[in-house]
């Protein structure tokens, strides 16, 4: 697999996440804050650990793009 294709399986694998998760934000609050009974995470806790990982995601690619940019100088591509 080419890395156009890569990149273009990723967005699309993204984008059909995102549009499932995307309803969630607008729930009630009593939804977004129930939390079961076996201890596990309400659906606020899990939207935010959702938003907070695709930020420092992101940072880590705009990172490792610029290193990879970087790297590149000089080199006949």
């Amino acid at each position: 697999m080419d890395i156009t294709s890569t990149i273009s399986r990723i967005e699309t694998d993204l984008n059909a996440t995102f549009d499932q998760v995307e309803g969630w934000f607008e729930v009630e609050k009593d939804v977004l804050d129930y939390r079961p009974s076996s201890g596990g995470w309400s659906v606020a806790q899990i939207l935010e650990h959702i938003v907070l990982t695709s930020h420092f995601l992101l940072i880590l690619i705009d990172k490792g793009a610029a290193k990879a940019l970087k790297n590149t100088n000089g080199l006949d591509l």
